[in-house]
């Protein structure tokens, strides 16, 4: 029972993170978009790795700088969104394995070309 409660814990935390991860990166630059990949939340609920992926790739890095210095304000928000009693420190990781998919599918297909 509590695995499926952590799990649903887990789950609606990508959740609302996404929605407000998304208002506030659209304050910062709104051609850009972001979607998280995965989140890691450790088994006492201290601390939650979320990995993003934000598109343009151009724009990136310095998206996720700007996103991760207003970290506080979003789990601020998320607080008061989910108001539960323990609450995880949010971290940030910039995800690029759609990055890495491309290049080794771009690699596969010139290998393929040879034939």
């Amino acid at each position: 029972m509590q695995e499926k409660r952590f799990i649903s814990f887990e789950q609606e935390l990508l959740k609302q993170f996404t929605l407000v991860s998304t208002k506030v990166l659209k304050k910062i630059d709104s051609t850009s978009f972001l979607s998280p990949v995965r989140i890691k939340l450790s088994k006492d609920i201290s601390f939650a790795d979320i990995f993003l992926s934000i598109f343009p790739d151009k724009t990136a890095k310095k998206n996720f700088v700007l996103l991760n210095d207003r970290i506080k304000e979003i789990q601020g928000e998320l607080f008061r969104k989910m108001a539960g009693r323990k609450f995880p420190e949010i971290r940030l990781h910039l995800d690029d394995s759609i990055k890495y998919e491309d290049k080794i599918s771009t690699i596969l297909k010139k290998v393929g070309g040879l034939d």
